[in-house]
């Protein structure tokens, strides 16, 4: 294609490079010899802009020459994807994400439009791998955007020399969009899996336990990255590999023979035997006929030849290996001499060279180094015969060739230790890959000793070659004395040894490197910055001898995704998908292909990680504390927060406290409190004993008139007070105190509230909470298990809304309810809205509001408690009156409570089975005083607590009610506290107040018999 622009006259060329430093070196080459080269400042005052005369082919040129600074644009997701908290995680597998240019290269992007609208051609000297790919069409959208009649043409070079440089510019070709489509896609992959399980992990992890390395928690980000996490998985199973490792004790014989032209030591053949028997047996073998005959000698010439031409990642495990530079020191180090001229591009895969590089004259500018430069005058003289074409490696990346020295130096100043050393082994590695390699003899003897084969190995080196300037590498001599085949001798030394088998070391750095090239995971230009991320994120430790240890929180994030199932810490996925970055670049697939592909198994991967997330609680739990505020603060995710909308809502269970309380009177004024408390969680037990002296009593009772119950709770809140109690949502106190029966109690907002007990069993409280705004929806009060599953409700919103799989206890609901219920706590499900209606809920919050703030809480249906209830009776139909209080189910009609207590139990054949469990029941007889000699079925199950007076199925009934074991004779009261009674405790009260342990007044009524005109203890109809 020709690049003339027409009629011969002078065009205006804008030339783009990737660094600052790029465009100076490229301006300085191609302006010698044309009348000198003007800079001026650009927009942004590092970017500055070369001005020369130039000639490409037959056009007479105007150059322009300026930079960007890497990458020119960004990707990131739409604004209202942002923020953390605006979104589901698994919504940013599909959320949109645009390309810009940043803030702070927004002078760069002026500078570049401004100098494209003058000009007709546009050169991108970017680096020539995928990477400068990708930012050459960064560039060029810019610059279109000015100019959209751009000439646009690409510069290909491997090194800032003057035949570089100048071979380039003459010879143009066009930029490549698939190398350019393979970044994007790598990028816009990287971008969803990396955010959406970065904030996933660090939301889950990071309020929830004391991670003691990280001075400020607040800022502390738990990051997640396709590449970084197989590579970090590399080291934990090594690391695991070391910590499993038994050691064996296993058994081998050593021979040798000392004669005057030496020692030769010779090997066994079985190498170790692991049974100790066995290795005495033949060791006694040997020792009853000790003399050895040499059964074969061979002489052979072994070659010892010189590395593969020098690759990126060779060049970083090498530096690792004879100087212990890290690999990001390394490749920094390497970028410096590539910017100043001395070495070729250091991002490359290659490790062959062209045919048509001149090696020679890389080998001839090395000729008067002081202390290499002899080495490469005997590589030029033909007969010396030295010189050897470098062997090809087999990999090719079509960009750049390998790493070689591109202008001599003896040293510069400014040069610390480091770039001499890099040149060094740059320069030393190129003189060796062009020499023979090292020639040696190597002789072999093996013997008999009753038997048992053993051989000895000596090697003498002819002619060391390339070893002579390849000073990291050895070839050791080892002269064995001259044997014959037949020759017969006594061994000098012929002993049974023991030893153990040890593990793997950890891995180095060097074999970090290399395990990832294998797997394909990262490229030659980020692999080290992989790596550094590891450091830099407290996910592994590298020791003084480039050695790496996960830490806790590298051990443990990849146990919790290892014991989910999906190995995300294996290399299998990435490297997959460095496969398809691949098959972009070369047109085998399209962008919009692999993306699509690699991001759907990627949410997949995702989602069941999150519906697993309590593997990896419980990995961090077994390396972390959990913090003190948050350690029963864990939930399952159901629904954006409808309140907020910027977190989610998660199904929590309340914690319990029971207290045990024994009251001591010490003298005619003064009691002692004991009392002991036990907080239960799900499977944690804290337990705390106290002693405590409480206040004076008579003068509070005589003065304010409270029963000496009430004054027991202000002593206990005011005792309590100091002890942040308050945190704990549920109290409950199982005692008698002074021959009365203490009641439940419930830590809402700091305010107690004396109400009706509950049954002890009662352990599980559940709320769907917001932890930002603290909105709240209760649940119905006999839930005994809830579980979010993967259903989502089609009808609620904001969503998605996650269905509960719900278990009730069953004798605490009516019997045409289901135990087992998939619901939607989003406001549609009509059973849970009944059910809440028959039972209550868990809360005491009787005034709407949230139990942890002044936020409102959030109604699971208008029929929730504190509102006005306009819907009809869910038993009569009638309005005026709620389900609580419907006359048609009062226990105190008789048929209705017959009816209430006969719907548990069936009879069968005559038999009486429990409906919770459907086991037999058994027929006992009552010993109480009130029910002495009275018959009743009981469960035989001691987890059920169902029983059924005898009397009453033989009255009329063909169904029983199951109540509590300990009732002691008292149905009708078990009857009216479980089902449709326990929907009273938000009740009003007529006229009767009970005064809680702050002083307010609470409305109420008789727990037992309902009757407002009379405390539970002092009820006639308690015992009955």
């Amino acid at each position: 294609m020709s690049r003339r622009s027409g009629g011969g006259r002078m065009i205006r060329v804008l030339n783009v490079a990737e660094k600052p430093s790029v465009a100076k070196a490229v301006a300085e080459i191609l302006s010698r010899g044309s009348g000198g080269m003007r800079s001026r400042l650009g927009r942004s005052r590092y970017n500055r802009v070369f001005e020369f005369e130039y000639t490409i082919g037959s056009q007479a040129c105007h150059m322009l020459v300026t930079s960007v600074i890497g990458h020119l644009m960004e990707l990131e997701f739409d604004d209202r994807f942002r923020k953390w908290h605006s979104c589901d995680p698994a919504d940013l597998y599909h959320a949109p994400v645009r390309k810009h240019v940043p803030q702070d290269k927004l002078d760069i992007k002026i500078t570049l439009e401004e100098e494209a609208r003058r000009c007709q051609w546009l050169v991108l000297w970017l680096d020539c791998d995928r990477e400068g790919e990708n930012i050459a069409f960064e560039v060029i959208d810019v610059c279109t955007s000015a100019n959209d009649h751009l000439n646009i043409w690409r510069a290909h070079f491997s090194a800032l020399i003057d035949r570089e440089i100048h071979h380039s510019v003459q010879n143009l070709a066009r930029p490549n969009k698939l190398f350019s489509d393979a970044v994007d896609a790598r990028q816009e992959i990287d971008l969803r899996i990396g955010a959406s399980f970065t904030r996933f992990q660090t939301m889950l992890l990071k309020d929830l336990f004391v991670l003691d390395f990280a001075s400020d928690n607040r800022s502390l980000v738990l990051s997640y990255g396709p590449c970084q996490f197989p590579t970090l998985g590399f080291i934990v199973e090594r690391y695991w590999e070391i910590q499993s490792h038994e050691a064996e004790e296993f058994w081998t014989i050593n021979c040798s023979h000392t004669s005057e032209e030496g020692t030769a030591n010779f090997i066994w053949m079985r190498g170790r035997l692991f049974d100790y028997t066995s290795a005495v047996v033949i060791y006694e073998m040997c020792v009853e006929e000790p003399a050895a005959t040499v059964k074969n000698v061979k002489h052979q010439e072994k070659l010892k030849y010189p590395p593969y031409p020098l690759s990126t990642v060779e060049l970083q495990k090498r530096a690792s290996r004879f100087f212990r530079m890290s690999s990001e020191h390394t490749m920094k180090i390497a970028e410096e001499l590539y910017q100043a001229g001395f070495i070729s591009y250091p991002r490359t895969e290659t490790d062959g060279f062209s045919v048509n590089t001149d090696l020679h004259a890389i080998v001839r500018e090395q000729v008067t180094h002081p202390i290499w430069g002899s080495y490469a005058q005997q590589l030029l003289d033909v007969e010396a015969r030295l010189w050897r074409n470098p062997s090809n490696g087999g990999h090719d990346d079509k960009a750049h060739p390998p790493i070689h020295p591109t202008k001599f130096s003896a040293g510069e100043t400014g040069w610390s230790q480091d770039h001499n050393r890099l040149y060094e082994i740059v320069v030393r590695h190129f003189l060796a890959c062009v020499s023979q390699p090292a020639v040696g003899a190597e002789t072999t003897v093996e013997i008999d000793i009753a038997g048992e084969q053993f051989s000895a190995s000596g090697r003498v080196i002819i002619a060391k070659n390339y070893l002579d300037v390849y000073r990291f590498e050895s070839w050791g001599d080892n002269i064995v004395p001259t044997y014959t085949i037949g020759q017969q001798f006594i061994p000098t030394r012929l002993t049974l040894d023991s030893g153990v088998t040890r593990p793997p070391p950890l891995l180095s750095e060097a074999d970090l490197l290399s395990c990832m090239d294998k797997a394909g995971i990262g490229t030659d230009a980020t692999m080290h910055d992989h790596i550094k991320k590891l450091l830099d994120r407290c996910y592994a430790t590298k020791d003084s001898n480039t050695r790496f240890s996960p830490t806790n929180l590298g051990e443990a994030l990849v146990m919790g995704y290892d014991e989910m199932g999906y190995e995300l810490w294996k290399p299998y996925l990435r490297a997959m998908m460095e496969c398809d970055m691949k098959a972009v670049s070369i047109g085998t697939k399209s962008k919009s292909e692999v993306l699509e592909s690699c991001l759907q198994q990627m949410k997949a991967c995702f989602l069941d990680a999150r519906r697993n997330k309590v593997k990896l609680l419980e990995a961090m739990g077994l390396f972390f504390e959990r913090s003190a505020g948050d350690a029963h603060n864990v939930g399952e995710t159901v629904r954006p927060c409808s309140l907020c909308s910027e977190a989610d809502m998660v199904l929590k269970q309340r914690p319990v406290l029971i207290l045990f309380f024994c009251f001591i009177p010490s003298s005619k004024d003064k009691f002692y409190l004991i009392f002991s408390s036990i907080l239960l969680y799900q499977t944690e037990a804290l337990h705390l004993s106290l002693f405590v002296l409480l206040k004076p009593w008579s003068p509070i009772c005589n003065n304010r008139g409270l029963s000496m119950i009430q004054l027991l709770a202000i002593s206990i809140k005011e005792t309590l007070a100091c002890r942040d109690v308050e945190r704990f949502t549920h109290v409950q106190h199982c005692t008698h105190v002074l021959g009365h029966s203490f009641h439940d109690w419930n830590i809402l907002d700091g305010k107690n509230h004396v109400d009706e007990p509950r049954s002890t069993s009662r352990k599980l409280q559940l709320d769907g909470a917001c932890k930002l705004c603290r909105n709240v929806v209760w649940l119905p009060g006999s839930i005994s298990e809830a579980a979010v599953t993967n259903h989502v409700c089609s009808s609620c919103a904001p969503g998605p809304v996650y269905k509960v799989q719900f278990k009730f206890r069953r004798l605490e609901i009516p019997p045409n309810y289901d135990v087992d219920h998939l619901g939607c706590i989003g406001g549609c499900d009509v059973i849970l809205r009944e059910l809440i209606e028959i039972c209550g809920t868990g809360s005491r919050n009787h005034t709407g509001m949230s139990a942890r703030g002044p936020r409102g809480t959030e109604p699971l249906s208008s029929a929730s408690r504190g509102n006005s209830r306009q819907e009809p009776c869910l038993h009569c139909g009638q309005t005026g009156h709620s389900s609580n209080h419907c006359p048609s189910q009062d226990s105190s009609c008789p048929r209705a409570a017959q009816t209430t207590r006969f719907r548990n139990a069936r009879i069968i054949s005559g038999e009486v089975q429990c409906n919770s469990c459907g086991a037999t029941c058994a027929l006992r007889t009552a010993n109480t005083e009130s029910n002495r000699g009275r018959k009743f079925y009981t469960c035989q199950s001691q987890e059920c607590g169902f029983f059924v007076w005898a009397d009453s199925l033989e009255d009329g009934g063909t169904r029983g009610h199951g109540g509590s074991r300990g009732g002691h004779g008292r149905s009708s009261s078990t009857a009216r506290r479980d089902g449709r009674a326990r929907g009273r405790r938000g009740a009003p009260s007529n006229g009767v107040t009970f005064v809680s342990a702050t002083g307010e007044s609470v409305s109420g009524s008789c727990f037992v018999c309902g009757d407002p005109s009379h405390f539970a203890n002092a009820c006639p109809n308690r015992g009955r």
